[in-house]
């Protein structure tokens, strides 16, 4: 074949490989629609004494690094600030008694960067984590703050070191039997 038409069957072929490439290699679009209310999301701290050792390169407590992933470092947002546009989020601690609301989303705009809480629990309930705190309305069109366990999700940041109280598990069991989600993030050495 003359010069034109002399490239045309090799270009067909390779033009059918990489249409069968493309076609095998299932390229999807995805979109993400967000419908309905923001989910919450509630971070349970462990403030239990065993949250203030030290067992890592840093020399931070467990506490701190736990303070650090929330509110992120430096250059690195934390969990907050990538939830906070997309969730309604709190942030409670808890050690032997009922957990402490340090920090909701619900009417405040600024992130903390200074947490008021420090590890000094003397015995850890894990199962107290699942009982977070929520603002709830009065009549008076105060805030009043009430125990409840309707959170979408839980993330319970602690070293996992129960002392005093029923099974976690059980716990866990029934609140995910309530349609929530719970995420456990470990602090700590393994043993």
């Amino acid at each position: 074949l003359d010069a034109p038409y002399r490239y045309l069957i090799p270009s067909l072929r390779a033009l059918a490989i990489a249409l069968t490439i493309l076609i095998l290699s299932g390229p999807v679009l995805h979109r993400r629609v967000t419908v309905g209310t923001l989910g919450r999301v509630t971070f349970a701290l462990d403030a239990s004494q065993s949250m203030s050792l030290k067992d890592d390169l840093s020399g931070q407590a467990r506490l701190s690094r736990a303070f650090n992933l929330l509110a992120g470092e430096d250059q690195n947002p934390g969990w907050l600030q990538s939830l906070k546009s997309t969730h309604e989020i709190d942030v409670v601690s808890f050690s032997e008694g009922k957990p402490a609301l340090l920090w909701s989303s619900t009417g405040e705009t600024e992130l903390p960067t200074v947490w008021e809480t420090d590890a000094d629990g003397s015995q850890t309930n894990l199962t107290s984590a699942f009982e977070v705190p929520s603002v709830q309305a009065t009549s008076e069109g105060q805030a009043d703050r009430e125990t409840t366990i309707t959170s979408s999700a839980v993330v319970i940041v602690s070293d996992g070191r129960q002392t005093i109280g029923d099974s976690p598990i059980e716990a866990a069991t029934s609140l995910s039997g309530q349609g929530a989600v719970i995420h456990t993030v470990g602090m700590g050495q393994s043993a």
